[in-house]
């Protein structure tokens, strides 16, 4: 594995572990302060619409644009909109639908900047492997991607235990900025 390709499999590791990260302490927290499956609903469709309506022309703004930027901005917009939630929580801002304002306002965010994010990834592993190399290295990153989603949600689901909402989404923006 080269080097170029080593770095954006670990950033999109760590960047896969924050986003495994906010949405477990999302709907965990929701469920606790609210016991609303309904508001949780609503917040969990707001984080993935974004996907379902740009989606498609994600992919043709990470062809346009350089990749490694749009990989960059986006994890540094995940990273500095989830470090103000965090704050804000351990704050402990007494508006509660504030904040149930602002997380659904950042679970949007979060999810606009995945619809561009999965696409600049997947467009830049061909530009750093071989022809030779491309159909192992998608595998790897597609299998990756899996194995993070299963322990991102055990991971998170424990330190959400241990460390509560606030400090766990303040590791999650730690994530996003260092990946």
């Amino acid at each position: 594995m080269n080097k170029n390709i080593f770095l954006l499999w670990q950033g999109q590791l760590v960047s896969q572990l924050g986003s495994q990260a906010f949405s477990i302490t999302m709907m965990f927290w929701l469920m606790e302060t609210t016991g609303s499956s309904a508001l949780m609903s609503i917040i969990l469709t707001l984080t993935i619409l974004p996907s379902i309506v740009i989606g498609p022309n994600a992919g043709v703004v990470a062809d346009n644009y350089s990749r490694k930027k749009l990989i960059i901005i986006t994890d540094v917009i995940r990273g500095i909109s989830v470090l103000f939630l965090a704050l804000l929580m351990l704050g402990e801002y007494e508006n509660q639908s504030v904040l149930f304002i602002i997380f659904a306002l950042v679970a949007f965010i979060n999810g606009l900047c995945r619809a561009f994010f999965h696409p600049a990834i997947d467009a830049l592993i061909p530009d750093l492997v071989s022809d030779k190399h491309l159909p192992k290295a998608l595998a790897f990153f597609n299998s990756s991607t899996q194995i993070t989603a299963i322990i991102g949600q055990a991971l998170a689901g424990v330190l959400y235990k241990i460390l509560s909402a606030p400090w766990l989404l303040l590791i999650d923006a730690l994530s996003y900025l260092f990946s």
